[in-house]
């Protein structure tokens, strides 16, 4: 009936208004259907979930572009987005999902019923551009079909239990922008082909894992927005992320076993948040430090001395941004306060070194070796040398500094 109409209105000269097309259009969806195949495929993945609740809206005689979870294309009516959201689904991902020629977006999130790996029939999978798997317990390695996958722009499998090294064929997608890895079970190192990248420069978040090695020098070459790399057993320099000339805005590097002189780091004008804590850097904070707008800075847990830069926001920052470390000083920190970390009236930044090697005990015997330091006054001044400083407190009556040989 439609169709006739719209013959004798072509015949006659007549146009549709806006109201007219839309009704038109809704009607058509009633003559063109989704596609069969998608139809069919859909139906198969149903079944191989056994048939979920979840899925009830996924009926034979509806049109498969209305059911839960899935968007077709506006001119083609073939199935473009699959999304599981909080679905009581279990068993393995269906293989049939590679059955989907023009799918652009697959989400599967805080399903943690569905177990098994990544099926081989996503490498058919050309149209997609957006993968988002995460919350699951889906397991086995990140698949190196990955990379044949050029429309990739986002790959999120966050959350999961992906075992194995991290496939370095993933710098050959040129349209990346974010790689998230995160909160899974990853071994080995981070790719040297990282600081490869061609096109775009993708987001790099790989914390929570198991990753060991250093940060390749490669990844100096290239100019991220953001690194996270934190809770790993990753070793040795990560200055090699930053630089006058960078773009680097967010960088979370804590809980680590790195090492090295962040007095000799120059910090990017772009960074705002940069976390470091629990490692083992060494040196004072930079001046550059006190010329960025950061919003977030936590540094503690290092061996870091000296005073604290003055300027831009670090005098905001809560002490406890700082806190603890081998001999920082310097506001926001407490003037005379109690516990590691306190504010000395000396800065043993400026100190002379007089290695000294010795301990002051209360009967007053002199004995070589490591142990404790006593001063009966905190303003005393203090000619020893920071590097042999382990930890710093306040007494009853002074200062108390514990020495190691």
């Amino acid at each position: 009936m439609v169709i006739v109409l719209l013959c004798v209105m072509l015949r006659k000269g007549f146009t549709l208004n806006e109201p007219e097309a839309d009704i038109f259009a809704s009607k058509s969806k009633l003559i063109f259907p989704n596609n069969p195949d998608d139809r069919q495929v859909l139906l198969q993945i149903k079944s191989s979930l056994k048939n979920p609740t979840h899925l009830d809206s996924w009926k034979p005689n509806a049109d498969c572009c209305s059911w839960e979870g899935i968007q077709c294309g506006s001119s083609s009516n073939r199935v473009t987005t699959l999304q599981f959201d909080n679905a009581n689904i279990s068993g393995q991902l269906p293989p049939a999902i590679g059955n989907l020629p023009y799918l652009e977006t697959l989400m599967i999130n805080n399903c943690p019923r569905l177990t098994g790996s990544l099926p081989a029939t996503l490498a058919k999978l050309t149209h997609l551009s957006h993968i988002s798997i995460s919350g699951t317990r889906i397991s086995g390695p990140v698949p190196s079909f990955l990379s044949g996958l050029k429309n990739l722009t986002y790959i999120y499998l966050a959350n999961n239990q992906f075992t194995g090294s991290i496939p370095s064929s993933l710098a050959q997608l040129t349209k990346l922008t974010v790689i998230h890895l995160n909160n899974n079970k990853l071994t080995g190192s981070i790719p040297d082909s990282f600081g490869e990248f061609t096109g775009n420069v993708p987001d790099i978040v790989l914390n929570h894992n198991q990753i060991t090695g250093s940060i390749p020098k490669s990844m100096g070459n290239l100019n991220y927005s953001a690194i996270v790399l934190s809770e790993n057993m990753l070793e040795g320099d990560a200055s090699v992320l930053f630089g006058k000339n960078k773009t680097l805005r967010f960088a979370y590097l804590g809980r680590n076993k790195l090492s090295f002189d962040i007095s000799k780091v120059e910090f990017p004008a772009s960074l705002t948040t940069l976390e470091l804590t629990h490692n083992s850097i060494t040196g004072s904070l930079p001046a550059s430090l006190a010329r960025l707008d950061l919003t977030y800075l936590k540094v503690g847990y290092n061996k870091l001395c000296g005073k604290i830069p003055v300027g831009g926001r670090l005098q905001e920052l809560h002490a406890s941004a700082y806190l603890p470390n081998q001999c920082l000083c310097g506001a926001p920190l407490p003037k005379g306060g109690k516990g590691a970390g306190m504010q000395m009236d000396v800065c043993l930044r400026d100190v002379v070194a007089l290695g000294l090697w010795m301990d002051v005990l209360g009967t007053g015997s002199l004995i070589m070796g490591g142990g404790v330091l006593y001063f009966p006054f905190c303003s005393l001044m203090i000619f020893v040398s920071p590097a042999i400083i382990t930890q710093c407190r306040s007494g009853m009556r002074g200062l108390v500094l514990v020495f190691s040989q």
